[in-house]
């Protein structure tokens, strides 16, 4: 993750780079998850943090290999600008809703994607 960003910026580049793992982890980007993504980065828009990237990213013209570890260790980076672990264990708790929220969107409940999931939590722990 880029070092020099601010944590907003930081958190919406988290927040796409988990929700195209995610959407994908089961090797199928649908169109209800592609809709979604395109909808929350149009919501961060409106407060100014999302830049071409992103936008590219999830719009599939930037195509990017993302990994399990890519997002755990971004993860990371972002709880690095919270000296509490309150506020830590909040970003995380909304990140495993926002995961969940993901991994539903097909209707399909997949093994591959609740391992990711389990993964996920595990490597944050």
């Amino acid at each position: 993750m880029e070092q020099n960003l601010k944590p907003l910026e930081l958190i919406v580049k988290l927040v796409v780079k988990t929700g195209l793992y995610f959407s994908c982890v089961d090797g199928q980007y649908h169109q209800r998850e592609q809709q979604f993504l395109a909808n929350y980065v149009s919501q961060l828009e409106q407060m100014g943090a999302v830049d071409d990237e992103a936008r590219q990213m999830v719009n599939g013209v930037v195509t990017k290999t993302i990994t399990l570890d890519d997002i755990i260790n971004d993860t990371r980076t972002l709880f690095n600008y919270f000296s509490s672990q309150a506020d830590r264990n909040a970003i995380a708790q909304a990140l495993f809703n926002y995961i969940e929220n993901v991994v539903d969107l097909d209707g399909v409940n997949n093994s591959a994607e609740r391992q990711a999931v389990l993964a996920w939590a595990q490597g944050l722990a």
